[in-house]
């Protein structure tokens, strides 16, 4: 191949690549409005079940979204919080299935995450003090919605956890 060959198609690449920057073309950070959260609640007819849902340095969150499930209950309603207040009361007829939004405040992140809960409660409980023990709640198929963009991780560690 001859120099002049060469010199050619080292410039046109050289040229291509300073116009691909210039327009934008190389990797921009990424932005999304809602990203999966890993755990999920089961809470049971005595108990409340809890979990934090980590908050990207960055965003302001928005919600919490997940999917709603009750089974052996004939009764009573589901009570959702957030950082240990309710924001959600939904029967437990309209409970099976239903994909639920739990709304955020920007305050309730001020240590980088948001403890989310989910407790069952019975309408009346008979004189013995009775409730079923088959009575399941789960909170499942959580994502975080948000606006801003994701900070990047600035050191090994960030990047890890």
């Amino acid at each position: 191949m001859s120099r002049g060959l060469v010199a050619r198609a080292l410039a046109t690449v050289a040229l291509s690549c300073t116009a691909l920057v210039g327009v934008g073309v190389v990797a921009a950070p990424s932005y999304a409005d809602e990203v999966d959260v890993p755990p999920s609640l089961t809470a049971g007819a005595r108990g409340e079940s809890a979990t934090q849902v980590y908050v990207p340095a960055g965003v302001t969150p928005t919600a919490v979204v997940g999917t709603l499930a009750v089974s052996g209950a004939d009764g009573g309603r589901v009570e959702l919080t957030v950082e240990g207040r309710v924001v959600r009361r939904i029967t437990t007829f309209e409970a099976s299935g239903t994909r639920v939004t739990l709304p955020v405040r920007a305050g309730d992140a001020a240590n980088g995450s948001i403890t989310i809960g989910v407790r069952y409660r019975y309408p009346e409980v008979d004189r013995c003090g009775y409730l079923p023990p088959d009575i399941v709640v789960d909170l499942t198929d959580l994502a975080l919605r948000y606006t801003g963009t994701p900070a990047s991780p600035t050191t090994v560690g960030r990047f890890l956890g």
